[in-house]
């Protein structure tokens, strides 16, 4: 009998190694399914070469309410914001004419503007503000959390809003700016963000991305779309891990319900996979942080020229990934649950080959 009991473990141990070492595959009943009316939106956004960048405070940024300890906050209201742009240009094809970048940020006040750099790039600015009201708590003041009033009778109630440009101001702008000028760094193959569009994603840069050149004076921003886009039309591969976790993403993070960002920025040590702008746990459940959870990767420059990998590479890392998320023995790597946070602290790939 102790022979047996023996050689059940050992088989045990077998299966369990053999398991965790195969090749991960997708779930058999994976079907993606996005909002029909975003993605054409956006698709028209990428179609027109409209790229977007979105500051870290419009996430941090929220409607709340709040007396000492006592505190309730809201959603951001930032995603709401960006679906009323895109109804409005839905509207009003001829104001994607008028700017190549849209940035969202926080400023004094709300206001729209429309700006262009040294080169010409065109932006719309859509700048929000933070606004404060105070108010005497009285017996019928509706409390922000499940405080007895009686407490608080008298005290200063803070409540803080968040103000943007409405929609009528930013189609004043935009009709009273002129055409966009012809840019050579924005002229560049849409074929990638077209297929981000579809699985209701945009391309995420900040500001460095949009200048960045080699020393010979290609622009890097058309050099990735084109190669990304090159990648896409490999026959051999179908980048279905890519695609699993957009899916997953969007349906498991609070923040990307509406819309999910695929990230390209600069690090001193290449790396791609997947990311979630973190401020900690505490802090998040404090102030009701949405945090956001995307798919990106990195690039940097080596003797005068960028290198970045491939979407194959990315397809792979990714792949691992799900290894590690669908395997309960795995410790290797703790990832957060919770929507407003998920898969926080996030996952990447390093390679020593292109670095």
């Amino acid at each position: 009998m102790r022979i047996f009991v023996q050689f059940l473990g050992v088989l045990s141990v077998a299966i369990i190694i053999s398991c965790v070492s195969s090749s991960i595959r997708l779930p058999a009943s994976f079907k993606p399914k996005y909002n029909s009316q975003i993605v054409t939106s956006l698709k028209s956004a990428a179609l027109n070469g409209v790229l977007f960048q979105v500051n870290d405070s419009v996430f941090r940024d929220v409607p709340s309410r709040h007396i000492e300890n006592c505190r309730k906050a809201e959603a951001p209201t930032w995603s709401e914001e960006f679906l009323s742009l895109l109804a409005l240009l839905d509207k009003n094809p001829q104001y994607y004419e008028k700017f190549h970048i849209v940035d969202f940020k926080r400023g004094d006040r709300a206001r729209v503007e429309l700006t262009k750099d040294i080169d010409g790039l065109s932006y719309l600015n859509l700048t929000y503000a933070k606004r404060e009201i105070r108010e005497k708590i009285g017996p019928a003041t509706p409390m922000p959390c499940g405080e007895s009033v009686s407490e608080y009778l008298g005290k200063d109630l803070a409540t803080i809003l968040i103000d943007w440009p409405s929609p009528e101001e930013i189609s004043q702008a935009l009709r009273q700016a002129p055409v966009k000028s012809s840019v050579a760094r924005f002229h560049f193959n849409t074929d990638f963000l077209i297929f981000l569009a579809e699985r209701q994603t945009i391309l995420k840069i900040n500001p460095e991305v949009a200048f960045e050149r080699t020393f010979q004076g290609e622009y890097f921003l058309g050099q990735w779309l084109e190669k990304m886009a090159q990648d896409l039309r490999l026959k051999d591969v179908e980048y279905e891990f890519i695609n699993y976790w957009l899916k997953e993403i969007s349906t498991h993070s609070e923040q990307a319900r509406t819309i999910q960002f695929f990230g390209l920025h600069p690090e001193s040590t290449l790396a791609y996979g997947l990311q979630v702008d973190t401020v900690g746990k505490f802090a998040r459940k404090l102030n009701h942080y949405q945090e956001p959870t995307y798919l990106f990767m990195s690039y940097r420059q080596r003797n005068g020229e960028y290198v970045y990998n491939d979407l194959k590479d990315l397809n792979k890392c990714l792949q691992d990934l799900l290894g590690i998320y669908r395997n309960p023995l795995s410790r290797s790597v703790s990832l957060d649950t919770d929507g407003n946070s998920f898969l926080a602290p996030g996952y990447s790939c390093k390679p020593e080959s292109k670095d």
